[in-house]
């Protein structure tokens, strides 16, 4: 078996080589492309255009979900964070849903800047403070769970929750 060289040893006015042989000569004599092989080009440059923007506008979507998943978390962090500020023994009374109207910075709901809330939500924040275990005395743990609700720019209903386990703390 030897191998064919393209280009380098074609004689004066010879038709054309390809990888599997010369060209057959058209009947005009003229070199070129036929109408097939360029509807084929033409096929297959379209399907990967339309793949490359489908992929470019999956990756916005994605960029998106992930600016807001991060506001989210974010805002989940400043919220444990002051609830882990708290006193142990009066952290259940703070954040209690019944409260919100005597001590509204310590409400079960808080706003979250920068998301959208879901349609229909109840009571107008994303965020949540829902405490899971009250303790029967001071020695035992506090469940809390701390979750954010949002619509996407694509209006899918997305949340995030993180579970937290607070024990009082003994000098």
């Amino acid at each position: 078996m030897h191998c064919r060289t393209l280009g380098s040893t074609r004689r004066q006015g010879a038709p054309a080589a390809t990888l599997f042989g010369p060209r057959p000569a058209s009947r005009s004599g003229a070199a070129g492309f036929t109408m097939l092989e360029l509807m084929i080009a033409i096929a297959v440059l379209t399907v990967a255009i339309f793949g490359l923007l489908a992929a470019q506008l999956y990756c916005v979507v994605l960029d998106d979900a992930t600016k807001e998943t991060n506001i989210a978390l974010n805002a989940i962090r400043l919220k444990v964070d002051e609830i882990r500020s708290h006193d142990f023994i009066s952290l259940p009374a703070c954040y209690r849903s019944d409260v919100a109207t005597f001590h509204p910075e310590h409400s079960a709901g808080f706003e979250v800047q920068g998301i959208e809330l879901q349609d229909g939500d109840p009571d107008g924040l994303a965020g949540l403070v829902v405490i899971e275990q009250q303790p029967a005395d001071q020695y035992q743990p506090i469940v809390i769970r701390v979750e954010v609700s949002w619509q996407s720019r694509d209006r899918t209903n997305r949340g995030i929750q993180i579970r937290n386990v607070i024990a009082s703390r003994r000098y």
